[in-house]
């Protein structure tokens, strides 16, 4: 039989599961049945599932499942599920739905900008040996002639082995087609990049599938997120249509839509026979009809190998699979094709050419469309299309009027590049091309372009110069007469156009038009174009740079409707060779009136392009106008340096001084002004860059000096930096030399480091050539502010470092000795037995340093020291902590010395017990009179596979705290954050009440009780919002029978639901135990002790989950070791070391006997208290829910435990925390090994 307060505590927890669905059983069982989902509850007909039409009114359940969320717009970012999409493979390569790394790095998927966003990539593949991941979506009923998929991707070859077409493509499939759709463009690039997929007309079920290959990769090289579909439904039914084609199926099109060899109705009433019997249509199935072909190849996909994904369109217009036939040219300079003589054209009667042109790859040079008659001299341009449009078919129309007999000439040109060509399909001439009886000369042949007098490769100048044809339009005169930068992108319209370019295929273009508006003369307009797609216009300049980091694009542009406007105007760099594209300006304000505009291009290593996109849904001339006039580049040459480039050192109170932004990324630095927050007048100016900012999406933030003149000796970088938030990111600094791509990193830091400014210092090694210094935020968190303030450079060495990662550099430690100490990481390798991971960063790109203690490298009592700096004496007591990781059969000895100028050496730490694969804390105190170094010496003892490793060496003034003691004065004290995402997701902050910042905390702290003192906090204001933890972990701790945790915590949650939550854990082994747990809002500072038990050694962690709103602190934390709660002696004092004034944290050696006396005074206690009826309850488990001290709303289990509770009364407010009657909150818990 139980006792009441059992069955009261069974009651109660049945009570919890029906209340509260929400709790873990309840996600459990949700998690173990699938979620509930609605599908088509309107009943909607088979043939109308998945057809892109919401035919459910109340829920679009029709849509469910098909590859994309059923709201519209329908897209799948997959934050719910996959939205239907399946991988199909047998082995270990596999897509999967994953978030929070690609390659093993931190990173953000595309929908929230976040870690905590969803996404699908592809898993590893370890083998030398070619392996498929197949991607399919649910099948889909049809697809309209414009539908597009448009996706982000990432194709990121972490393990540099190099990526190709096939790592990633996509094919559509159906029960009688299958054709590739999509080709990447086979690069490399660390972030999304977006592409879009054209479907064509599909007029039966079909499916999308995303295919990659690829061998020696790593997890999440491959990832896509944000599958949208547009424009993919058929025309709805109409009930009359207004200048409009009526389809047979009862829906409108346009009826330049009709006989233009596309199914536009969805029933192909648009291209009846009968309707079109009057057009001349060549779609090249069976020849080439009545047009004179002179070199284009008519051909198929599947003529093509299908191991070259690159070859030829893969599909052809006409039936939109990879057996229809086209004409193709990929190996020759160029190929015409010729039309039947045609009659002088009519007024009434026009005469036209539609036809669909494919041009891929950057071979892909132009496609020319001529008329020509009898005259052989005479040859009339009608159209030409430069550069390449993409994996896809464009419809084109063209007018001819000509008052005498003639002959449509399209002439296809190549160009240089490593894949490319040009295909045409669908040439359909309308009945107002009559055919004529005049023949025209038959051995005509296209005029050719007088011979150059330059080698390949080379630009002749129009003074007959030869240079290389790289030196066009880089900012640099290279031709004496100036014709090298001629149409080089500054334009206004009027003589010249600059060499921009309309790159559209939609239904929207660019045009040079005459203003009516203004005496503004020629500019460039957006205007309606022939082609099939809903895409916005693009006008690309010609291939620019590289260029200078002043460089800017200075325009101006006209945005105006007087009607409901739905649109805008964008400027981008294009990066051809990369497949990248970087928005630098765009605007969706209109104004009925010109307005000028200055867009940053930076300095760019590469030729590029300068985009120019307009999209206006519903655009209609008359009343929108869309335009951009007057081009300059300004200040883009190289060469060019502004007075100010020198001025490393730098406040920024004016300015950027001699710093500038990297453009090539869409993250950038702020300068701002914040009162009370800058370094270096407390109101003056910095530069930040907020990672919280929901908008964001660029992966870093690069801020860059000018090259800076070689160096003889080395010098020091003094920068005072701010790094805090729940998950803010990583501050590097980097050296890049001169003319090359290559960086070094010279320091580095990642995480929160507390809400007051730090200084950085770095030592700049001398140069021999002219180098640049590069500060970089990267986004690898996406919570917080990284902010930089009051650079100085100096011309002498840094002093003493105060602490050191190796993440950039060995600091100034130097090596001696037997097999000599390394820096190392678990990525790069050398000592195969070395840690897996470092301490910084818990990942295996870390870096630690490391010395091999195996006996075939370091015999017994053979030693190797690590030697750092020479340190000026020190005015008072100081701790040095670090951290150090021994493993392997007898590693042998860790000892830290320190020894003064003179040679005097003392030791202040030693530990040779091998204690597990693990880091652990060290620390000393030490004091010099005299100039002084710091030595660890690792000893070996003939181990196998052994070694010892130290890590994360810091100096900070004052005496060690003892174990697991802080008030938080001076930080974290030996507790630290972890950065392992498998343990939690967010960080503790350490911060002062006064110290302004956007994360609110306690108003006061505890230990002064004022706004200048310090605590750690979690707030609930975290962009990740409610239910993320956050760890703080204590040095490892030796096994007690019991010692007393204290600590003081601050509880502000305003929302009764989404509390935030207070737990102490005991964690071990890889194992957590809880122990207390408190949810609610306390108004002030509360106070708990906790007696601790375990039977090996542990870590202490305090987690905290954040709410909806609030915020949970911590204070004043102490640890009693081997003395519980109550004051009773638990463990037999450790023993005293002679010798020996520092504190080492070394486990005590605990003796069989002394165990097994222990284990039964535990076993009378338990005994003896039990019949005091005041038995403490340990954890219980069931299921996935935890006994230890359960909490709900204001309810707590305090009443299970006797202990004592202390709250303060130094603030106002609300207490629904329900204590037990008594005056104490102290709970004892068992040993771990109870658990």
């Amino acid at each position: 039989m139980g006792t009441p307060r059992h069955v009261l505590l069974l009651l109660l927890l049945l009570l919890l599961l029906l209340l509260e669905p929400g709790a873990q059983l309840a996600a459990g069982l949700s998690s173990a049945l699938g979620s509930s989902r609605h599908i088509n509850t309107c009943s909607a007909a088979e043939e109308r599932l998945c057809d892109f039409v919401c035919d459910c009114p109340e829920d679009c359940s029709d849509e469910e499942d098909c590859g994309y969320d059923s709201d519209p717009p329908f897209i799948c970012d997959f934050e719910k599920d996959t939205c239907g999409w399946t991988d199909q493979n047998v082995h270990s390569y596999k897509w999967g739905r994953q978030r929070g790394y690609i390659s093993g790095d931190s990173a953000s998927d595309h929908t929230l900008g976040t870690d905590r966003g969803w996404f699908m990539a592809v898993g590893a593949v370890h083998d030398n040996i070619l392996t498929t991941a197949v991607l399919v979506s649910p099948r889909m009923r049809q697809a309209a002639p414009a539908c597009e998929l448009r996706f982000w991707y990432q194709v990121w070859d972490s393990g540099r082995v190099g990526v190709d077409a096939g790592s990633l493509f996509a094919t559509l499939r159906s029960s009688s087609r299958e054709a590739v759709v999509w080709r990447g463009a086979g690069s490399s690039v660390r972030g999304w990049r977006e592409a879009s997929i054209f479907t064509g007309r599909v007029p039966e079920p079909f499916q999308i599938v995303f295919t990659s290959r690829r061998s020696l990769s790593y997890p999440g090289d491959i990832a896509i997120d944000d599958i949208n579909f547009r424009n993919c439904a058929l025309p709805q039914l109409a009930s009359a249509c207004s200048d409009q084609f009526l389809c047979a199926r009862g829906t409108c099109v346009e009826t330049w839509q009709t006989c233009d060899g596309t199914d536009d109705c969805g029933d192909s009433s648009d291209e009846d026979a009968d309707l079109c019997a009057q057009y001349r249509k060549c779609d090249f199935q069976n020849g080439t009809c009545d047009w004179t072909n002179r070199k284009w190849e008519r051909t198929n996909q599947v003529s093509f190998s299908s191991s070259d994904l690159l070859s030829g369109p893969a599909r052809d217009h006409t039936e939109n699979t990879n057996a229809g036939y086209f004409l193709y040219i990929d190996n020759s300079n160029g190929a015409t094709l010729l039309s039947p003589s045609i009659e002088p054209t009519s007024d009434t009667e026009p005469c036209f050419l539609v036809l669909y042109y494919h041009m891929f790859g950057p071979r892909a040079a132009s496609l020319n469309i001529y008329h020509r008659t009898q005259d052989p001299a005479e040859l009339i341009p009608a159209k030409s299309e430069q550069g390449e449009r993409g994996d896809l078919w464009v419809r084109e129309k063209v007018h001819f009027s000509v008052n005498t007999s003639f002959q449509i000439v399209i002439e296809g040109v190549l160009g240089g590049g490593r894949f490319g060509n040009i295909a045409l399909d669908d040439l359909i001439l309308s009945p107002g091309c009559r055919i004529s009886n005049d023949s025209l000369s038959p051995d005509w042949e296209l005029p050719t372009a007088t011979p150059s007098r330059c080698n390949q490769g080379q630009f002749e100048c129009r003074n007959g110069r030869c240079v290389d044809q790289n030196l066009v339009c880089d900012f640099r005169l290279d031709c004496s007469d100036q014709s090298d930068e001629m149409d080089c992108g500054n334009a206004t319209f009027d003589v010249s156009d600059g060499g921009w370019r309309d790159h559209s295929v939609g239904r929207l273009e660019w045009r040079v038009r005459q203003s009516t508006s203004s005496s503004r003369g020629d500019h460039l307009s957006l205007a309606r174009a022939h082609g099939q797609l809903l895409s916005k216009a693009k006008a690309l300049s010609p291939v620019l740079g590289p260029s200078g980091p002043a460089c800017s694009m200075q325009f101006r542009y006209l945005l105006y409707s007087n009607s409901t406007f739905t649109g805008g105007i964008s400027v981008s760099s294009v990066d051809r060779a990369l497949g990248t594209e970087v928005l630098l300006w765009r605007t969706h304000r209109t104004r009925d009136k010109w307005t000028s505009v200055t867009v940053s291009v930076g300095a760019r290593p590469r030729g590029f392009q300068i985009e120019i996109a307009a999209l206006v849904d519903n655009f209609v001339p008359r009343v929108q106008k869309v335009a951009v006039d007057d081009i300059a580049f300004l200040n883009c040459s190289p060469d060019l340096e502004p007075p100010t480039a020198a001025d490393v050192s730098c406040n920024f109170e004016a300015g950027l001084c001699g710093w500038y932004q990297d453009q090539t990324d869409e993250l950038e630095w702020i300068h701002d002004v914040g009162p009370g927050f800058d370094h270096t007048t407390g109101s003056g100016h910095f530069v930040f860059v907020d990672v919280s900012s929901p908008d964001l999406r660029g992966r870093s933030a690069r801020l860059l000096s000018y090259p800076q003149r070689s160096s003889i000796e080395t010098m020091c970088l003094s920068f005072w930096y701010h790094l805090f938030g729940p998950h803010t990111g990583t501050l590097s600094l980097k050296l890049r030399l001169g003319g090359g791509d290559e960086e070094t990193v010279l320091w580095t830091r990642s995480g929160t480091q507390g809400n007051e400014w730090q200084r950085g210092l770095s030592p700049v090694p001398h140069q021999n050539r002219t180098f640049e210094l590069v500060f970089e935020a990267l986004r690898d968190g996406f919570d917080g502010d990284i902010s930089l303030d009051d650079i100085t450079l100096s011309s002498r060495p840094c002093p003493a470092l105060q602490s050191c990662s190796f993440e950039a550099s060995q600091c100034d430690f130097v090596s001696s000795g037997r097999g000599g100490w390394r820096k190392q990481s678990g990525w790069t390798g050398g000592i195969a037995s070395g840690p897996k991971t470092d301490h910084t960063l818990e990942t295996d790109r870390g870096f630690y340093m490391i010395v091999d203690t195996s006996h075939d490298v370091m015999s017994s009592s053979q030693s190797a020291s690590l030697y750092s700096g020479l340190t000026s004496a020190l005015r008072g007591p100081e701790c040095v902590q670090f951290w150090y990781h021994m493993s392997g059969d007898k590693p042998g000895s860790l000892s830290v010395f320190v020894e003064a100028s003179g040679g005097q050496r003392v030791e202040v730490f030693s530990e040779s017990v091998t204690q597990g694969a693990a880091w652990r804390l060290g620390n000393a105190n030490i004091s010099a009179s005299a100039e002084w170094k710091i030595i660890f010496q690792a000893v070996g003892a003939a181990g196998t596979s052994s070694h010892i490793a130290v890590d994360d060496i810091t100096f900070q003034s004052g005496s060690c705290p003892r174990a697991g003691f802080c008030d938080f004065e001076r930080g974290l004290c030996s507790w630290t954050n972890t950065q392992s995402r498998a343990l939690d997701q967010l960080d503790w902050d350490w911060t002062s009440a006064g110290t302004s910042g956007k994360y609110p905390g306690p108003g006061l702290d505890h230990t002064l009780k004022t706004r200048t003192g310090h605590y750690v906090f979690l707030s609930s204001r975290s962009r990740a919002g409610p239910g993320q933890k956050a760890w703080l972990l204590s040095e490892h701790l030796p096994a007690t029978q019991g010692s007393c945790l204290g600590l003081w915590y601050h509880l502000d949650s305003a929302i009764p639901i989404h509390m935030g939550e207070l737990r102490v854990l005991l964690y071990s082994r890889f194992q957590s135990f809880q122990s207390w747990e408190v949810r609610g809002h306390t108004g002030n500072w509360a106070f708990v002790n906790i007696t601790l038990k375990s039977s090996e050694e542990f870590q202490v962690v305090l987690e905290a989950s954040t709410g909806e709103s609030g915020a949970i602190a911590l204070d004043d934390i102490t640890y009693n070791a081997g003395v519980t709660c109550e004051g009773v002696q638990s463990d037999r004092p450790a023993p005293v070391a002679p010798s020996s004034d520092h504190y080492s944290g070394t486990v005590a050696v605990v003796f069989v006997v002394v165990l097994l006396l222990s284990t039964v005074a535990g076993v009378l206690l338990f005994l003896y208290r039990r019949r005091r009826g005041s038995l403490s309850w340990g954890p219980l488990s069931w299921g996935s829910l935890s006994w230890g001290s359960l909490s709900w709303g204001s309810l707590s289990w305090r009443s299970l435990f006797k202990g004592s509770s202390e709250t303060g009364s130094e603030e106002p407010g609300f207490d629904n925390i329900e204590y037990s009657r008594s005056d104490e909150d102290r709970i004892t818990v068992p040993s771990m090994s109870e658990s």
